[in-house]
């Protein structure tokens, strides 16, 4: 009799599917991009795989970034840093970045707030945010980034304002 020889099956490590997760997430932004800058000027990025949603509208010259979730490390924050990269491609300098739907945020997030700051100062525009939660409110304040990037309770008054500002 012969035996039958079984192959042990080959299951990708957890850093390979990360990795796969992570390549998944850039292909769908680009679709994403795509479709959208071919159909309208509006960009929306709503993606289900990450604990984030982030969505772009545009109100006069000013972009205005709705982000409702976790904005943690990983893919929130590249979907994140991709919609802002998106807008500074259109042209758009002034973001308001509306956070009254973030639950929490982490030093990734924060780190991310900031590099959006520097690189739209860099480029001769402004991010500001909009309607933070209280316990937001605190983390700024305890950051100092409340010294840095301007916090507005509404998002009517972060627009409104801008333009008046920059």
């Amino acid at each position: 009799a012969r035996a039958l020889r079984v192959r042990p099956r080959r299951f990708a490590s957890p850093r390979r599917r990360r990795q796969s997760k992570s390549k998944r997430l850039q292909r769908q932004l680009q679709a994403a991009r795509h479709t959208s800058s071919r159909n309208s000027p509006l960009l929306v990025y709503t993606l289900r795989l990450v604990a984030l949603s982030v969505k772009t509208r545009k109100n006069n010259d000013v972009a205005i970034i709705d982000v409702d979730g976790r904005l943690i490390h990983g893919d929130p924050v590249l979907l994140l840093h991709e919609s802002i990269a998106a807008v500074k491609e259109e042209g758009i300098r002034k973001i308001v970045v509306n956070l009254g739907k973030v639950s929490y945020i982490d030093t990734s997030g924060l780190g991310e707030l900031i590099a959006a700051f520097q690189v739209m100062r860099k480029a001769g525009g402004d991010v500001k945010l909009a309607s933070p939660t209280e316990s937001l409110k605190e983390l700024l304040h305890i950051t100092h980034l409340d010294a840095v990037i301007r916090i507005y309770e509404s998002e009517l008054d972060a627009v409104e304002i801008g333009r008046a500002h920059v």
